[in-house]
């Protein structure tokens, strides 16, 4: 039987100021094409994040980004990621909010309307 029931999580991150942003990276899966795709849509988001928030903006004080691990079982993974902004003189800074969830055997990544029966009232 394939291991992709769950899967080993280590934190990363992204530290180059201002910029502080946990991610998870997934290991201990036996199938290592699936490990590294689900790690590239993982970093690939964060980055989509980041950018998403930098955009041309100066003067960012603060950008601090975190994430959850929802779901690490039965062969799913699901990761909330949040990411806070501050710049200098700003009255309050900003959070953006992501999700992902993946399978752990096929690295196929599910929207949430995939995670019901179809014609559900979701």
């Amino acid at each position: 039987m394939e291991k992709c029931y769950s899967a080993t999580i280590r934190e990363m991150s992204i530290n180059r100021p201002p910029v502080k942003v946990a991610y998870p990276k997934v290991l201990g899966l036996s199938n290592l094409f699936v490990q590294v795709a689900i790690n590239e849509k993982i970093i690939n988001l964060v980055h989509s994040l980041i950018n998403e928030q930098m955009g041309s903006q100066e003067n960012i004080v603060d950008m601090i980004g975190t994430y959850e691990i929802k779901l690490n079982e039965k062969g799913l993974i699901s990761i909330y990621f949040e990411n806070y902004i501050y710049w200098y003189h700003a009255a309050h800074g900003m959070t953006v909010a992501r999700s992902i969830t993946m399978d752990l055997c096929t690295g196929a990544t599910y929207k949430f309307r995939d995670l019901f029966k179809p014609g559900s009232n979701y």
